[in-house]
């Protein structure tokens, strides 16, 4: 059997003590010791397999998600490959140096398929590896400057050549996902936006920003929506299946959303959330809209989204002190 050894200096990193919640602290030990985990931080994980294990919801996996990557910074998930880094898993799992280690981690990082995350975690961690009087952390450091550098020689050959001798393939413009890729391999109309000229493709691009950047102060701005990523595959199916207007609206039907906002728990919505198919619909039809609900009353008023989370959350804690015996039925 397998075991993960994390130094307990994790429970003495500032961010877990002054910002992480409860649940927070378990997702992060989670994705510390889960059995797909590696020394390196860096590995597959697809959102359904961690709703499994830790028995939440995916949606509230993706909530977490969403929240360690935009809020706390502590991970980057790539949603095509289902491949997650923890930028400083380096830190705590690996505390002692030798052959057999530097050979593990250079068999881990071959088999890692994202350079993105590789130089995700390389870039948050060299500052600590450099401060390091450890030799295993200037080893481990060595090898990742090294696969970045094989991978990067790698790729500028395979697309000097594609793009010199076939003209049919560009990484930058494949897409593996079906659901968000039909749009853009089978233009429906004339108005579909990779028909539209640059300027108009500018256009949009900009519209999407600003209107979304006008949302409340509690909201994480936008900085880019570059051609090529996700972020920018995902907004253009949202486009191309709903119209720039609905697009637009649905946008600024956020302000509208106490909760969506972040004035009801931890969550805050994120653009990269946002645009997801399904959380797309659900924020379009109105799911998350302040409103008095209908189907159950206190002391016979009728009560708001954030009283019904709050209730939520007393309930919860009153099964857990029950299970924990504290309290009596």
């Amino acid at each position: 059997m397998s075991k993960t050894i994390v130094e307990r200096d994790f429970w003495n990193d500032e961010q877990i003590i002054d910002e992480f919640s409860p649940e927070d602290k378990l997702f992060m030990m989670y994705l510390l010791t889960c059995p797909r985990g590696n020394a390196i931080g860096i590995f597959k994980l697809p959102i359904k397999l961690m709703a499994f294990e830790i028995g939440y919801s995916p949606e509230a996996i993706r909530t977490l998600v969403d929240r360690f990557m935009n809020k706390y910074k502590k991970i980057s998930y790539n949603y095509e490959n289902q491949e997650i880094a923890i930028h400083h898993s380096l830190k705590y799992t690996i505390n002692s140096g030798g052959k057999p280690i530097e050979e593990m981690a250079s068999r881990t990082l071959e088999g890692v398929d994202s350079l993105d995350l590789i130089m995700v975690v390389y870039k948050s961690m060299k500052s600590w590896w450099q401060l390091s009087k450890r030799d295993i952390d200037k080893k481990i450091m060595k090898l990742f400057e090294d696969e970045i550098e094989k991978r990067k020689s790698i790729y500028t050959y395979t697309n000097t050549y594609t793009n010199t001798y076939t003209n049919t393939y560009s990484p930058t413009d494949s897409c593996n996902d079906s659901e968000e890729c039909d749009d853009f391999n089978n233009p429906q109309d004339e108005t579909d936006i990779d028909t539209l000229p640059d300027s108009s493709t500018d256009t949009w691009k900009s519209q999407i920003i600003n209107s979304w950047n006008k949302l409340d102060v509690n909201i994480p701005k936008m900085q880019s929506l570059n051609a090529g990523t996700d972020r920018y595959k995902m907004t253009k199916a949202r486009i191309n299946e709903n119209g720039i207007d609905k697009v637009l609206d649905t946008i600024k039907s956020i302000d509208d959303s106490t909760f969506l906002k972040g004035y009801v728990n931890d969550f805050v919505i994120t653009f990269d959330w946002f645009i997801r198919p399904n959380n797309f619909v659900k924020v379009m039809e109105g799911n998350y809209l302040d409103k008095s609900y209908t189907g159950q009353a206190v002391n016979s008023e009728q009560i708001t989204y954030a009283e019904v989370a709050r209730k939520k959350r007393f309930e919860k804690m009153l099964e857990n002190k029950k299970e924990l015996g504290e309290i009596n039925d």
